[in-house]
């Protein structure tokens, strides 16, 4: 343990997820569905940066996407099927530096946490996105989450799958992501790990 500006640091191990399809790492998370639109949608913007040009995007996305059919898969056992805004996978409390997709996660705990966020349609992209923004999700009727060792997303579709604000083009329809536990060691001030 060493001293940086007078507080005590320790090395700590943080969790990655790995996408097999891939090959690619994260730390803080995965998605399939509205926040890889809402990507796609922001590299074309000009004249704005940071979070206006991710909250301009969200609203150009929002009224267009359309939830795409899947069936989720945690540790072999099922999880969710039906129609999604968003599945997101990872170890972050934290999307974009706001949206607490995933609130109860630990970067630490060697697990994934899985969120699975349903929409029967256009109309309900909207409100599952406001929910999310705002951390009530989880209460919402048919709102999925766990956590586990292995996630598999499976689709009839390209997924449009992101992880760590990147977009993949492959345009996968199925994904198969792990936890690889305490990955990354990294100099931390001596408090808990948080998302």
């Amino acid at each position: 343990m060493g001293k940086v500006s007078g507080n005590a640091t320790v090395i700590r191990y943080i969790d990655l997820g790995w996408i097999e399809e891939l090959q690619a790492p994260f730390i803080l998370g995965a998605s399939a569905g509205i926040f890889s639109a809402i990507l796609e949608e922001s590299i074309s913007m000009a004249g704005v940066s940071g979070r206006a040009r991710y909250e301009q995007a969200a609203m150009k996305v929002v009224g267009v996407f359309e939830p795409f059919e899947a069936e989720i898969r945690v540790d072999g056992s099922p999880l969710a099927t039906g129609r999604f805004a968003l599945v997101a996978v990872g170890g972050a409390r934290h999307r974009g530096g706001m949206l607490p997709v995933l609130p109860l996660s630990d970067l630490a705990d060697g697990l994934l946490d899985v969120c699975a966020v349903p929409a029967a349609g256009r109309d309900d992209v909207m409100g599952a996105l406001l929910k999310i923004a705002s951390g009530e999700h989880l209460g919402e009727p048919g709102v999925r989450y766990t956590k586990g060792s292995a996630v598999e997303i499976v689709s009839q579709q390209p997924l449009g799958l992101e992880h760590d604000g990147e977009i993949d083009r492959q345009e996968l329809c199925a994904c198969h992501i792990v936890a690889l536990p305490s990955a990354v060691p990294v100099v931390s001030p001596l408090v808990p790990l948080l998302g």
